[in-house]
């Protein structure tokens, strides 16, 4: 509520950022062309790795990842996750087995992890990932990781869609359609 609260009042203070300008998606995931954070049009974003692959492209450009704000003033950092799983009833469960296991070594992790310009899971690195890592920003990554409090998205089913409807209200309070009890009230009908 207290984040919400936040956004009704800075509408308030700054006309100036009312509308689609401040609150829409930037790019999202690297749609436009050119990129407004790439171009120096947008000074702040929030994004994941895609955009960080963008950033390898622009070897010229000047950036820096940084964790998130809190409430309570300790770094936060979103951490999410690409799973490998055997279904039930599948045809090849060795062979499916056989592929988890090549891909769970650190040589593949990391192989796979500078192929696309993301950071390894891995708790130590080997010298050779760092040194061949396209991303000249990866230590930075890593030190992200290790200090801040990790979050993720909710693991809850049709987590999109409740997404979506928190999206629906953070715009309502924003146009100044709604205040906040009544929007988050709203979504606690609909959860």
């Amino acid at each position: 509520m207290r984040a919400y609260r936040w956004v009704a009042e800075l509408r308030a203070r700054a006309r100036s950022l009312v509308g689609e300008r401040f609150s829409a998606q930037v790019n999202p995931i690297g749609g436009l062309c050119p990129d407004p954070f790439i171009s120096g049009q947008v000074a702040v974003v929030i994004e994941g790795d895609w955009l960080v692959r963008r950033l390898i492209g622009h070897p010229e450009l000047e950036w820096m990842p940084a964790p998130l704000p809190s409430q309570d003033g300790r770094p936060l950092a979103l951490v999410v996750a690409d799973l490998l799983c055997i279904p039930r009833g599948a045809r090849n469960p060795e062979g499916a087995q056989a592929f988890i296991d090549f891909a769970s070594r650190i040589s593949s992790i990391e192989a796979l992890a500078v192929g696309q310009g993301k950071i390894s899971p891995l708790k130590k690195w080997s010298r050779s990932f760092v040194e061949n890592h396209p991303n000249p920003q990866i230590t930075k990554f890593r030190e992200i990781l290790m200090t801040c409090d990790l979050v993720n998205e909710p693991r809850v089913p049709g987590w999109l869609g409740y997404l979506d409807r928190i999206k629906s209200a953070f715009g309502d309070i924003w146009s100044g359609l709604k205040d906040p009890e009544e929007a988050l009230a709203e979504l606690a009908v609909i959860g």
